[in-house]
């Protein structure tokens, strides 16, 4: 078994020519410098990371909020234990709780917890733009005005029409943009990594969550007359393990931090399916696949309680085929990346840079993609804490209470033991020697003793019976169960416990307790909207925006996440709209409210059920100001003509109204008034 720098490899007693003789001119390359430069800087980033994170305590938090999640003690408590380890698991049932709402609100909903949304005047492309001026045109014509061309005034008075059209149109883009990366999430298998990373979020001081980022996806194409297999570039979300994510000592977030780093745990397939990708070294990729043909690890001191924690080998080092790799994104001097090709303005300025590293040496190098220079990774906490990168999640909030709890039900278990049975007193020396077995008690068994010697005699054998204080011992319990509920902001009854008394009692108190239960888990909605959907999704319409050629996607918008305010308000807005509905129905149909406020609240109320009225019911805004906008000449035109003085007798009937008269005869049709007949 031999030993590299960093890490460890295993191979087997069959002898292998050195990686180094099959690829001499890879190996050279990556010595020289700068090459060498930008591996030994990520290395560097990547050791104070990871001391920064050892010394804070974040590393041993992550690690105690796994045991209690999983309801084992941690090792310095066990060993303090005896005999009684009973964990009565609160925080695996609040964190289960706390799950399980927020995937109603946010997974477990027909509408996706976020939207694309046109801004107010919306800026078009040229394509879109002349289909707004196609639209006026054709407004103009069909309202009747004398010209399609316009002159400044009409223009003038059009332009909430056009306004209205350009939204309309825009709005259509951001619908078609909505179901492109509503696809794409779904190909990355968007749920499943999100409810992961709602998992991290309630369990750990904070949830990482990276995307969007380009990989390698097999997929099934029709060629021809068969469906064959084929590898293509898709855009992919991912769940980063909080224990691999290595921020530097000054970040807040991921994105103010000098550098983010993450240990991902890649196979050799995976590591394989990364050639051809752009920005990837294939000599090198092949060189490390080569050198580490049995796996190669980066060794840290939590890995040995990270694999026993997640009931994992356990064993640090074997015949596993992972390579750990490391994803460095920060600030790098532009001369480490020039002899990368990557095209720097100057050598010593820094540039957002994106390395991958493995071992020694660095398989892929590019500046950062994003205009903006924005990192693929968001993170937020169950709860927040000012200016701190970590926050805190609910084994961290409960965490006293929980040891509290335990420390109550190891006494009840012992004082309940204790209290079982009675212990006995025996004098040995009274014990007539017939009785071999003097402790071992069964029901009606009788002791052979001698006389008691000492003056007034006493009792050779005597019972006592320790107290049971069990009824203490579980309020105090039941206490601390009574405050988990405070101190995590998820009550008992939210997840079904029937045990709800003074005001839950009555259904109107149940639901005001239900209501003030909502502010902490709209608090954590909050969090992961602000911090983690808004500005993913606003990235993959970024990444649309700029590589899809798609022009009927493109449109002026921003990204909205609606998990807290949107999907909440809308279940409470639907409940006030059919209640509204009930009240107003016998005064719609009494006539007491007018057609027309009957068809806004119509409107008003399947829009918020998230139906397209723009096809049902008629603009009524718009057409007044068309109408106006037509001036006194409309007027004339639509006056009605004088009609025949009353008295006049009709005209006298001519050979072209015979025809018809004869019909009307021949028919059920009645004759007009006067007209004579035959």
């Amino acid at each position: 078994m031999s030993v590299s720098l960093i890490g460890m490899k295993a191979k087997p007693g069959r002898e292998l020519p050195p990686p180094g003789a099959r690829f001499p001119d890879v190996v050279e390359e990556q010595a020289s410098a700068p090459i060498a430069d930008l591996a030994a800087y990520v290395r560097e980033c990547f050791d104070a990371n990871q001391r920064h994170r050892q010394s804070s305590g974040i590393e041993e938090v992550i690690l105690q909020c796994t045991r209690q999640r999983n309801g084992e003690y941690d090792p310095d408590d066990k060993a303090k234990m005896g005999n009684v380890d009973v964990f009565i698991n609160v925080t695996g049932l609040k964190c289960r709780a706390a799950e399980s709402w927020l995937k109603d609100v946010l997974v477990n909903v027909e509408a996706q917890p976020w939207t694309i949304s046109a801004t107010p005047i919306p800026e078009l492309s040229a394509d879109l733009i002349s289909q707004v001026e196609q639209l006026v045109r054709a407004e103009i014509v069909a309202r009747g005005y004398a010209s399609p061309s316009l002159d400044s005034a009409r223009a003038r008075e059009l332009k909430k029409s056009a306004l209205d059209a350009m939204q309309q149109l825009a709005a259509d883009a951001c619908s078609r943009m909505s179901d492109k990366i509503n696809d794409q999430l779904t190909e990355a298998n968007w749920k499943a990594v999100f409810e992961q990373w709602q998992s991290d979020i309630v369990t750990y001081p904070a949830g990482i969550i990276k995307g969007p980022v380009v990989r390698t996806r097999r997929a099934l194409r029709w060629i021809g007359n068969e469906l064959i297999p084929d590898s293509e570039a898709a855009l992919a979300v991912e769940r980063v393990a909080p224990i691999d994510f290595y921020p530097s000592a000054e970040a807040t977030n991921p994105q103010d931090a000098n550098s983010v780093i993450e240990r991902m745990r890649m196979t050799k397939a995976k590591l394989y399916e990364c050639i051809g990708l752009p920005h990837f070294d294939e000599a090198t990729i092949r060189l490390c696949i080569a050198e580490f043909e049995f796996g190669f690890r980066d060794w840290l001191s939590s890995d040995a309680a990270v694999a026993r924690d997640e009931k994992k080998d356990g064993a640090l080092w074997g015949d596993s085929e992972t390579i750990d790799v490391l994803d460095f994104w920060g600030r790098v001097q532009g001369s480490k990346l020039m002899e990368w090709g990557v095209r720097v303005d100057d050598p010593e300025a820094q540039y957002e840079a994106n390395v991958w590293l493995v071992g020694d040496y660095a398989i892929r190098a590019l500046l950062n993609p994003d205009p903006l220079g924005r990192r693929p990774y968001h993170k937020t906490s169950f709860n927040r804490l000012p200016g701190q990168f970590w926050g805190e999640g609910v084994p961290q909030m409960i965490r006293d209470i929980q040891r509290s709890a335990n420390g109550a039900a190891r006494s009840l278990l012992r004082n309940m033991a204790y209290a079982s049975g009675p212990m006995v007193e025996v004098d040995i020396d009274r014990m007539d020697d017939s009785e071999d077995d003097p402790e071992k008690i069964v029901p009606w068994k009788v002791y052979f003793v001698k006389p008691s010697s000492a003056p007034g005699g006493s009792s050779a054998v005597r019972y006592v019976v320790a107290p049971s204080i069990a009824g203490d011992l579980m309020s105090i319990f039941n206490r601390f169960l009574q405050l988990s509920d405070d101190y995590s902001g998820i009550p008992a009854y939210t997840y079904g416990n029937p045990q709800v008394g003074g005001a839950g009692a009555t259904m109107g108190g149940l639901s005001l307790l239900y209501g003030g239960a909502l502010k902490g888990i709209k608090s954590a909605i909050m969090n992961i909207d602000r911090d983690g959907i808004e500005p993913l999704i606003t990235q993959m319409w970024t990444f649309n925006m700029l590589f899809d050629p798609d022009m009927s996607l493109k449109a002026d918008a921003k990204v909205v996440a609606n998990g807290a305010e949107g999907i909440l308000q809308r279940e409470q807005g639907q409940a006030r709209s059919i209640e509204t509905l009930r009240t107003i129905t016998p005064y719609v149909q009494g006539g007491a409210i007018p057609p027309q406020a009957v068809q806004d609240i119509l409107r008003q109320w399947l829009s918020g059920q998230g139906f397209d009225v723009s096809h049902w019911f008629p603009n009524s805004g718009i057409d007044s100001e068309i109408a106006a906008a037509m001036g006194a000449q409309t007027a004339v035109n639509a006056a009605p003509q004088p009609g025949p003085v009353p008295g006049t007798p009709p005209p006298a009937l001519d050979g072209r109204q015979a025809s018809v008269l004869q019909v009307q005869q021949q028919s059920q049709i009645p004759a007009p008034p006067g007209a004579a007949s035959f």
